[in-house]
Order: structure tokens, then sequence, then C-alpha cells
């Protein structure tokens, strides 16, 4: 799945963030976006973990 980006919306919590983390797995670069700032990111630094490019919105 490399160099596959995917856009997720409700990503600082629940679904969109076990989302978030499955793509990361899978070699995905993502743009993710929620209302909530703090918790997305908490997300963000999840996902640079993984060492995959992200984008937060």
């Amino acid at each position: 799945m490399n160099k596959q980006v995917v856009i997720i919306t409700g990503a600082s919590k629940g679904l969109g963030r076990a989302l978030a983390l499955a793509f990361a797995k899978q070699g995905a670069r993502l743009a993710i976006c929620a209302r909530g700032e703090e918790q997305l990111r908490t997300v963000e630094q999840e996902l640079q973990d993984t060492g995959v490019r992200n984008l937060v919105v």
C-alpha cells in the first residue's frame, strides 16, 4: 500500500483513529482531520511513531 494516500475524517478517536493506525501499519500516507485538535495531535504523534508521513488538518 506504499504511496497510497488515505484521507480520514474523525481521526481523533474511535473508528477513525483505529483506521488511521491500521492504514499506517500498511504503509499508506495519511491526511487526517477531526474537530478535537488536542486528541488529533495525540493521534498525529502515534502516526509519527510508526514512521508514516501524515498531514493533520
